[in-house]
């Protein structure tokens, strides 16, 4: 049997191969049954391998999710949760986040309830999830808003009460493999507060999110739809969340490109030194999602 080194190499070369537009396997004519036998395992635990491995949004930085390295806002992570049921692999990634005013507009659309006991030394910060079932022992898996958990930036974790959101049209809930689901998690904070969040994971190795920072995206090559007045769509809907995120609009989305979204659309082009014409052209669309932050 060829040497140990050489099922490695010829791993790695067929791995490379797979993403080539021509490939030639002639040079495997050599190996004999048991031979490609392993090699195939030896290519199916590195596939495994990478996926288990988080990945980074599209800056191609990988994340961690670690308390020190975090996922960051528009980062996905591949990740693989445990529950009592078996194992799965899913994709997570924050969406969005919006907090203060436009937070409090929303939860206020949802039940006027999760506005009980915010006084002025609190906000609602809320975070809209992308969750994805990609594999799955059961093809089920199990997951609820109360696996996640807002930690403030001293450390302390608040409390279920302050996480509970209610009347939540979009929340967790458990999912099939080639399931995808946007939620929302919140949280009540103190004002003004930067917390981390943490993923429960039953096995003991929870996954941290970073909520309060929106990885950088080179949008210089993408191509978007101009939108202006009377617009609608989810085109409009992705352009609202975005200026709450920002806190330039403080209104629940419409879906309708109004008069609230041409204002907070002018702010923003006179944030970053353009001219206010309050109409998201090619040009605003593709500053804003870069993601950078507002010019202080």
């Amino acid at each position: 049997m060829k040497s140990r080194q050489m099922i490695v190499f010829v791993t790695v070369l067929v791995l490379l191969c797979s993403i080539a537009e021509a490939i030639n396997f002639s040079f495997l004519d050599d190996f004999t049954e048991a031979e490609l036998q392993e090699l195939r395992m030896e290519i199916d635990d590195r596939l495994t391998e990478m996926k288990k491995n988080p990945s980074g949004g599209d800056d191609g930085e990988p994340v961690a999710a670690t308390r020190s390295d975090p996922v960051l806002v528009g980062q996905t992570l591949l990740c693989k949760i445990e529950d009592y049921s078996g194992d799965s692999l899913i994709s997570m990634e924050m969406v969005c986040t919006i907090r203060g005013a436009g937070a409090k507009a929303l939860v206020k659309s949802f039940s006027r309830t999760n506005l009980s006991f915010l006084d002025k030394g609190s906000e609602w910060f809320l975070v809209m999830v992308r969750i994805e079932v990609l594999e799955a022992d059961n093809e089920k898996v199990n997951l609820y808003d109360n696996a996640f958990h807002f930690v403030s930036k001293d450390g302390a974790e608040y409390g279920y009460s302050d996480g509970h959101i209610w009347d939540n049209p979009a929340e967790i809930k458990p999912l099939y493999v080639g399931s995808t689901l946007d939620a929302w998690i919140g949280c009540k904070v103190k004002t003004g507060d930067d917390p981390l969040i943490t993923y429960e994971n039953r096995d003991g190795d929870n996954l941290w999110f970073n909520p309060n920072v929106r990885v950088l995206k080179d949008t210089s090559a993408m191509a978007f739809k101009p939108l202006a007045s009377k617009d609608s769509g989810r085109g409009v809907t992705e352009l609202q969340y975005r200026l709450m995120e920002y806190g330039l609009l403080t209104v629940v989305p419409s879906g309708t490109y109004d008069k609230d979204t041409a204002s907070a659309v002018k702010n923003f082009q006179k944030a970053f030194g353009a001219e206010g014409t309050g109409t998201a052209d090619e040009e605003t669309l593709r500053l804003l999602y870069t993601g950078k932050p507002l010019p202080r």
